[in-house]
């Protein structure tokens, strides 16, 4: 028995051989290895300049299978049967284990001033053909990147290979011009001088590119057009790869790379000050109700206000708490003591015999929404004598 086989045309006219694992997939333990998630891509490449592609000749001919698994991949021709010594397209495990391969190859070539190349775990071949690659040299500000002592030695020679060649475009880099416009900033550049001095400081620190850092985030010097510190909000606001965010959120983002004093003002000035923004992000709270100030009583006592003043010191009545009762109109102020602990019956009878009995049946109050003044049993009793509730705003007080 062995898997059937297909044959799929590619675009190129050349075909593809396609094996039916779906019975071997539905034996197969599901390997649960992380893929990356494209949101996570996006993030890493914030800032980057430089792209490069590398697409692996048949990255998953380049795994072995484990020597006891071998015959499970097995498939069926007309010649025969055969089996993969290396992991096979089309197998369930087959993506999460050329991810973990990513991750553990390691392949890192350093760039710019940097000697050193990271050996890796395991070896991988590439495909030029599906390959582009970015260079960074370190030309500083020159125009030009090739330099010869004899302009006219072997042009003949080099115009045959001409369909070859690759376009260099040279893009200023953002670490050049920070090292020159630190000169102009006082305070980073007195840093810089002190750390060349041999002077430690526990939180600024000189990288091996001589770019002075800040607990490891780039110190963005200031400047009298805030040129750079323009360039790096904006790139960090319109890109298509950020899409105009909030301030907190663009701040965050910068914060992990870069730093300079003043930034999350800098941040909310920049974000406040974006167009688009101010003409597609709606508010999404509803809108504030208009202020209505409270009309002014006709007479003493017809409209009052009352609140609890908690957490007083104990009286030799073991009393804490004091009902404060205020007349609007003519400020007058009556103070019941109270427990915490009194029903909702007997504070109706303490209103009673102090504020009705002595000055009628007011028509309105205004009062917090304590749990004692919005109960079932106090509205039902103003209701019955006439009177109007009015609370305050929730959590407004």
């Amino acid at each position: 028995m062995g898997a059937p086989v297909l044959f799929v045309k590619k675009k190129d006219g050349r075909v593809r051989l396609c094996i039916d694992y779906r019975e071997l997939n539905k034996l197969t333990i599901k390997n649960r290895y992380p893929l990356p998630r494209i949101d996570d891509l996006f993030d890493q490449l914030q800032g980057a300049k430089v792209f490069s592609k590398i697409d692996l000749r048949s990255g998953y001919h380049q795994l072995k299978i484990k020597e006891g698994d071998i015959p499970k991949t097995a498939f069926r021709t007309r010649y025969g049967h055969y089996e993969f010594l290396v992991m096979s397209f089309g197998l369930t495990n087959a993506p999460a284990t050329f991810m973990e391969l990513m991750n553990r190859a390691n392949v890192v070539a350093d760039a710019l001033s940097r000697k050193t190349m990271i050996k890796s775990q395991g070896e991988v071949s590439t495909t030029a053909a599906m390959c582009t690659t970015g260079i960074v040299f370190n030309h500083g500000n020159e125009q030009y990147v090739i330099d010869t002592t004899d302009g006219s030695a072997n042009q003949g020679y080099i115009h045959r290979f001409s369909n070859m060649f690759v376009a260099l475009k040279i893009i200023p880099d953002i670490m050049d011009e920070v090292k020159t416009a630190i000169k102009a900033d006082p305070y980073l550049r007195t840093v810089q001088e002190d750390i060349e001095k041999g002077r430690t400081n526990p939180e600024f620190t000189l990288d091996d590119e001589k770019v002075l850092r800040y607990k490891g985030r780039i110190c963005v010097p200031e400047t009298e057009s805030m040129d750079i510190r323009q360039r790096l909000m904006k790139e960090a606001h319109t890109t298509i790869y950020s899409i105009h965010p909030g301030s907190t959120k663009m701040y965050h983002d910068l914060k992990k790379l870069y730093w300079w004093r003043g930034m999350k003002a800098d941040v909310a000035k920049f974000v406040s000050q974006c167009l688009n923004c101010q003409k597609v992000k709606a508010e999404r709270q509803r809108p504030a109700g208009l202020l209505q100030p409270l009309p002014e009583p006709a007479w003493k006592w017809d409209c009052i206000t009352m609140d609890f003043v908690m957490g007083l010191p104990l009286t030799p009545r073991v009393v804490d708490v004091v009902w404060v009762i205020v007349d609007r109109l003519t400020k007058t102020a009556c103070f019941i003591p109270i427990r915490p602990q009194y029903t909702l019956e007997r504070l109706a009878k303490l209103y009673v015999d102090n504020i009705v009995r002595l000055h009628g049946v007011p028509e309105s109050i205004v009062s917090d929404r304590d749990p004692r003044f919005t109960s079932k049993f106090w509205e039902g009793l103003q209701k019955a004598m006439g009177t109007t509730l009015k609370f305050s705003t929730a959590f407004h007080p």
